[in-house]
């Protein structure tokens, strides 16, 4: 056949399939007229100048067929050498093009079957098992029958899956958007053809009021809307008129007008070609869907020149095909005009359990972006239902986590769901129960984050469950501006019973950042002076005033200029400090015990009481953030115990509520809180509406209750010891762990940089990523760190960070009622992810050192790794 591109060999046991398909446009024949010359696939998506420099090339010399008229022959236009499935499976595919425009086969359906048939012969010649009729080319022949009987493979339509994956993606959508199809009408555009009659079928046990319109008053039409009780009508824009919810699925195409749209509407067109008619401008409160779409398996591997498999979503028409190879199902599948709703579901349920999906949103071949999305849904929200409230609350956790984590990408952080999502690191924790977490998908894991110190009871501990419960049915108060909270009252005394003697006030807040705001307005309160003293490796929060006195520059420099007067010095030294303090200026210097987010650095042992008489005699106030080391995570109650200190100002946060409800306090010497709020003029210059509420501060009493138990801080310093002692001999044993450090149940294990030729390969295969990516470099020698956290969570359900701000620091930080069990479990997971490291280390310098140029591509070796490294898991 004329254009036919070279013969494709199919790996061994490979099924094949053919597609066809008809030119949409005078686009697509330009595109086609390039592409046998053009072969730039490497490059689509990744070198862009690269593209753009061969793409000259190659249009520069196709001008002839680029201008040439449309000829009259059936030509293969694309190959699919290779999908590879989630299964293993591989299929290869081929695209055949008919010579006849959508208007020509409206025109001459014969002359267009007879194109249809001769294309599938030559396909079965190729070796397809089964061949799709793809958009209009599947209406020929009583739905694809007539051509059946004259070809020699199987055929089909692809209808049952385009039928399924519609379905699927209106109750995806109205269960996102709280639409409920009881109450609201639908209508259904197209019957009685194929797709539309089987799809109103689909949707009719969903729906309170369906409206199905076709294109004449049939017997058919009759017939279908008695049989599911619907109304029928020939008039579209009647039907527009009665409902914001519509489904197109005509054969003739371009039969809606976006300007009959009520506002509010959303459209699901799943016709080819394409029912709404484009305009220059799309509307914002509407919402137009390109449906019967569906997304391929993730991870699913594609080889191609054209643009078929475009962001990974396929018509579903091709979607059934390449699934029928999949299954090595070489039958006819879906044929005629009336689709059975039972092989529907089949195909559908055989989908997904592939891992093919139904839910991502198109519009004009772009995915619906958040922000239009949320537009729409505002827009929706005021016009449809102001006053009806949304029955999200109705659902269950079970029913919500699968919406999580599109819901978190959509509206929370994109950025961190797309890394998460890449890197395999995408949970969702539905529940916990001590050291315990599970997730959406029912995985249970063992938890050594403990919300950053945040659970350091561990997950529900029932004493706090039943505090809050009973404050919750007692009906307590929430919050009283201005009048007395018994609850804030006790937990004031209670909290100046276990602090270091000689701290006497209380002032609640929020969280960790606002406990070191209002610390810092008191210091400069008290002392009348503006600067402020703080440690390089230090980590406050990210409010402005705790960022000023933090240590990590690039969690500063977006936000700068910060507060004025504030400097830092190195972390532990105290010469250091002894000269920015002899000039008696700082308000106040602000410490951690243990830098956790700088690396889990500990402060020498003697530092903090030397730095407190420093302090003094500067009269400097001494502020020691304690909201994270506090309340045991560090074997004592304080981390300041340790040194029998009591600073000026103690900062607590984090665990205090429980590990359910955000409360912080900031504990103060008596003199100095006089000094800054003794006077009625200056009592309230530092309040908080919602600190000090009752639950919250339940939440701390009950918490205090478990700490009151001498066990609890033992069991907590007994298996601190357990584990730093089982990192050391870790760190002895394999050389690609730098060093342990920590306190207590605060440990980090720093990872050795990648080796120099590792590294300095990974950055010649970058490219021009290294010149654009900040910090590449880093990001790299942190590689061995990312690969330990990785791993724990992936192959031994174990639930770790790393240090933000030191990212090649395995942070370690289970909550405190952790066992010995537990904690050998940790060590021998971490050991396995350990050796995994230095054995791929030593493998790639190895290869790299042997290679004759020095510059093996690694990537190679990846899919096949060394059988030591994956004997090291087992």
């Amino acid at each position: 056949m004329s254009g036919m591109l070279s013969e494709f060999h199919a790996r061994p046991g490979c099924g094949k399939f053919a597609f066809i398909v008809h030119p949409l446009g005078t686009a697509t024949h330009q595109l086609n007229a390039i592409r046998p010359s053009l072969d730039l696939r490497s490059q689509w998506g990744t070198d862009l100048l690269g593209f753009s420099r061969g793409l000259q090339d190659e249009v520069q010399g196709a001008c002839e067929r680029l201008l040439a008229p449309r000829g009259t022959a059936i030509r293969v236009i694309d190959e699919l050498e290779s999908i590879v499935s989630i299964t293993g499976d591989h299929i290869s595919g081929r695209f055949y093009e008919i010579p006849q425009s959508p208007w020509e086969i409206q025109a001459d359906p014969q002359a267009a079957m007879d194109s249809v048939v001769q294309a599938v012969n030559s396909a079965a010649d190729w070796g397809a098992e089964i061949v799709g009729l793809g958009a209009l080319t599947g209406s020929l022949g009583a739905g694809g029958s007539l051509i059946a009987e004259q070809v020699a493979v199987p055929v089909t339509t692809g209808n049952s899956l385009t039928v399924y994956a519609a379905v699927q993606n209106v109750l995806s959508v109205c269960q996102d958007l709280s639409i409920d199809l009881q109450h609201e009408p639908l209508v259904i555009i197209g019957v009685p053809g194929s797709i539309a009659s089987a799809t109103a079928r689909m949707l009719a046990p969903h729906c309170g009021h369906l409206l199905l319109v076709g294109r004449n008053d049939s017997v058919r039409l009759q017939r279908l809307g008695s049989e599911l009780s619907a109304e029928v009508s020939i008039s579209i824009p009647a039907a527009l008129a009665r409902s914001r919810l519509i489904l197109t699925a005509t054969s003739t195409g371009l039969c809606l007008d976006t300007e009959l749209l009520q506002p509010g509407c959303i459209v699901w067109d799943v016709a080819v070609p394409a029912d709404v008619i484009p305009v220059p401008e799309p509307r914002s409160d509407v919402l137009l869907l390109s449906s019967g779409l569906t997304q391929l398996p993730a991870g699913c591997r594609q080889s191609g020149g054209y643009l078929w498999l475009h962001r990974g979503v396929v018509p579903g028409c091709l979607a059934e095909t390449m699934l029928l190879a999949f299954e090595q199902r070489a039958e006819s599948y879906s044929l005629g005009r009336q689709l059975s709703l039972e092989r529907i579901q089949d195909i559908g349920k055989l989908a997904s359990g592939h891992g093919f999906e139904f839910g991502r949103l198109f519009s004009n071949g772009l995915p619906v972006s958040d922000g239009a999305l949320m537009q729409f849904r505002q827009c929706r929200r005021r016009i449809v239902s102001p006053h009806r409230p949304s029955n999200t609350a109705a659902r269950s956790t079970a029913a919500e986590a699968g919406h999580a984590a599109e819901r978190f990408r959509r509206y929370i952080n994109p950025v961190v769901a797309a890394v998460m999502e890449q890197s395999d690191l995408l949970r969702t924790f539905v529940r916990g129960s001590g050291c315990q977490l599970w997730d959406s998908e029912g995985r249970e894991y063992l938890d050594f984050v403990a919300g950053f110190g945040s659970v350091n009871l561990g997950h529900n501990h029932p004493h706090v469950m039943a505090e809050l419960t009973k404050t919750i049915q007692r009906e307590a108060v929430g919050f009283t501006p201005g009048a007395i909270n018994v609850a804030a009252s006790q937990l004031a005394e209670r909290l100046l019973m276990v602090a270091p003697p000689g701290l006497d006030m209380v002032q609640f807040v929020n969280s960790g950042s606002e406990a070191v705001e209002a610390a810092l307005k008191l210091a400069r309160a008290a002392t009348g002076r503006t600067s402020l003293l703080a440690c390089d490796r230090g980590y406050h929060g990210k409010t402005l005033g705790a960022l000023s006195v933090s240590g990590h520059r690039p969690y500063r420099e977006p936000f700068e200029p910060l507060l004025p007067g504030c400097q830092r010095v190195p972390f532990g030294d105290l010469e250091s400090l002894a000269r920015h303090l002899a000039d008696h200026s700082p308000a106040a210097f602000v410490i951690e015990p243990v830098a956790a987010e700088g690396g889990i650095h500990p402060l020498p042992p003697g530092y903090l009481s030397q730095a407190q008489q420093l302090c003094r005699e500067a009269g400097t106030l001494l502020i020691v953030d304690e909201i994270q080391t506090g309340l045991g995570r560090t074997g004592r109650m304080f981390a300041v115990d340790h040194d029998d200190v009591t600073p000026d100002v103690l900062c607590l946060a984090k665990s205090l509520g429980g590990g359910h409800v955000p409360i912080g306090a900031v504990l103060v010497r008596r003199e100095f809180w006089n000094q800054a709020y003794g006077t009625l003029e200056t009592c309230l210059l530092h309040t908080s509406t919602f600190a000090g509420g009752s639950l919250a501060c339940a939440a701390g009493l009950a918490t205090l209750d478990v700490m009151d138990d001498p066990e609890f801080l033992a069991n907590a310093e007994q298996r601190g010891f357990e584990l730093c002692e089982g990192l050391h001999k870790l760190a002895e044993r394999y050389s690609v762990i730098r060093e342990v450090r920590g306190k207590g149940l605060l440990l980090g294990v720093e990872f050795q940089p990648l080796p120099a030729s590792i590294r300095n390969h990974w950055l010649e295969c970058s490219g021009m990523l290294a010149m654009a990516i900040p910090h590449l470099r880093e990001r790299i020698d942190a590689l061995p760190a990312f690969y330990v956290m990785q791993s724990l969570l992936r192959h031994h359900g174990i639930y770790t960070q790393l240090c933000r701000s030191q990212p090649h620091v395995l942070r370690i930080e289970p909550p405190l009622n952790i066992d010995s069990a537990q904690v050998q479990q940790f060590l021998t997971a971490l050991e396995a992810s350990v050796q995994e490291i230095d054995l791929t280390n030593q493998m790639f310098v190895d290869c790299l050192s042997k290679s004759i140029r020095g510059v093996l591509d690694a990537r190679r070796l990846v899919s096949s790794p060394a059988p030591a490294v994956v004997n090291a898991r087992g």
